[in-house]
């Protein structure tokens, strides 16, 4: 969806390296510092997607965020973009709620939580019922600092 959406578009992409596959001829940044043993926290996304959209210019984000993530992929961001005190806009492409909801997730991906609906929707509750003080100041840290290096 993102690459369909940038190329239409002539949009740049901000994504993972290790998840996400794009077009080689694509104008695309990846998150920072992260392997497939230890991907970033959603937070960290957003905070480092937020400077490079200052750094480029951008002021409106189209999130192409895997459905059952949506929710929390805007309250980060959210988060980021008022932490930094900037005035970003965030659209959602209709083409995300068009993807089947099987094809979000993968038996075989390098994050457990991904593998089956059943699993992320348990590891998803338990990240919604963190208060986000909580989330941002002990939670983000602790995961950086218990991954793997």
């Amino acid at each position: 969806v993102a690459s369909e959406q940038a190329a239409a578009e002539g949009l740049p992409i901000f994504t993972q390296r290790a998840y996400i596959h794009v077009g080689s001829s694509m104008d695309v940044d990846f998150v920072q510092g992260e392997t497939l043993d230890n991907p970033a926290t959603t937070l960290d996304i957003c905070v480092e997607a937020v400077e490079w959209a200052l750094k480029r210019g951008i002021g409106t984000f189209i999130i192409v965020a895997a459905v059952p993530h949506l929710e929390r992929v805007l309250r980060d961001l959210d988060y980021a973009i008022k932490h930094r005190g900037v005035d970003i806009q965030i659209e959602i492409p209709q083409a995300i709620y068009d993807v089947p909801e099987g094809d979000w997730f993968c038996t075989d991906s390098g994050q457990s939580f991904h593998r089956s609906k059943e699993v992320w929707d348990r590891y998803n509750r338990f990240m919604d019922l963190i208060p986000m003080p909580i989330y941002v100041h002990i939670y983000v840290p602790l995961r950086r600092w218990l991954a793997p290096r």
